[in-house]
């Protein structure tokens, strides 16, 4: 069995050239249990903000642990990208 949990706070957003930025902090963490109930693994995520670029034709995702990350310079982690045409 595996439970989970995920707090969201208060997402805060900007509007920057091409675009809109969006920040959302974040804690989480689980609890996995094998079938006999004798093992148990439980962990508490660090707290993190999801650091969004948005525009119409493109959303970017980053993870921020420590200093804020622009998700405008990385294309490798690219959420969802419309191709014109």
């Amino acid at each position: 069995m595996t439970g989970g949990w995920v707090n969201i706070g208060t997402p805060t957003t900007e509007e920057v050239p091409h675009g809109f930025l969006a920040y959302v902090p974040m804690r989480g963490g689980y609890i996995n249990e094998d079938i006999g109930g004798e093992t148990t693994q439980h962990a508490d995520l660090p707290h993190h903000t999801a650091s969004y670029f948005v525009n119409e034709h493109v959303v970017r995702r980053e993870t921020e642990y420590e200093e804020r990350v622009n998700p405008r310079e990385d294309t490798n982690n690219v959420v969802r990208c419309l191709a014109d045409g």
